[in-house]
């Protein structure tokens, strides 16, 4: 005959304390969003591009654009955000030869097309992103993981 134990009282404790906290105080989305960035989408063998600078402004409305800087040896990124109705796009220029470059999200990896004079504008949906390029000598190139 199976041995049945009654339910541990504290673990029903425990539960209900943990959905007060979830509803009370949760995890602010970029947390989450930053947890999960680091165990996706890695590519270690790139090398690593040092963001130099980071700046928000407050417009008019109360919005706000996040400008970002990342530069090494010969290559400069300059990256903006800003939220519109459906997601969040990015605006920016890389000066230095890029082959090709793309955005990685937690959402997925979207090709950026970069024209000739290093501009380029991109459509994403999650605000923690990253990165990756491919220089015209085959360098490939990373930034570290951001959040708008």
């Amino acid at each position: 005959m199976p041995i049945i134990t009654p339910p541990d009282p504290d673990e029903r404790l425990l539960t209900e304390l943990a959905a007060m906290y979830d509803q009370l105080d949760p995890v602010p989305e970029v947390v989450s969003e930053a947890a999960r960035a680091a165990f996706i989408l890695r590519d270690l063998d790139a090398e690593l591009i040092p963001l130099v600078e980071s700046m928000a402004t407050t417009l008019v409305r109360g919005d706000s654009d996040n400008w970002l800087s990342f530069a090494l040896e010969g290559l400069e990124i300059d990256l903006g955000s800003r939220r519109e109705r459906h997601g969040w796009a990015l605006v920016g220029q890389v000066t230095g030869a890029v082959r090709e470059m793309f955005v990685h999200t937690l959402a997925g990896v979207e090709p950026i097309a970069v024209d000739s004079m290093g501009r380029f504008r991109a459509e994403v949906s999650a605000r923690t992103l990253s990165l990756r390029l491919t220089t015209a000598d085959g360098r490939r190139l990373r930034t570290e993981w951001v959040s708008l």
